[in-house]
């Protein structure tokens, strides 16, 4: 059995799934103002993490505290590297 967390941070949206099973989704609302101030797609990067990261801090459950803990981890990814992974590869 598998436990895995998806990130869409083209939506800002995250879910976890047991195998192929969704257990849970979660989507994260912004006004097109605060996302349309940003050049690209990839400039967004750190905004939409922080507003996932905002939500489920907000939340008080296992699956928040597990999700959170991820996304913790993906604050460490170079941004430098996962965008030349993105665009130049």
């Amino acid at each position: 059995m598998y436990n895995i967390m998806v990130i869409n941070l083209g939506s800002t949206k995250i879910a976890l799934f047991q195998d192929e099973a969704l257990l849970r989704q979660e989507n994260v609302d912004h006004p097109v103002e605060q996302i349309s101030a940003f050049p690209t797609v990839f400039d967004q990067l750190d905004f939409r993490l922080e507003m996932i990261l905002d939500m489920l801090k907000a939340k008080d459950d296992e699956y928040a505290r597990l999700c959170y803990e991820a996304m913790a981890l993906l604050n460490q990814i170079d941004r430098d590297r996962l965008r030349k992974f993105i665009f130049e590869e």
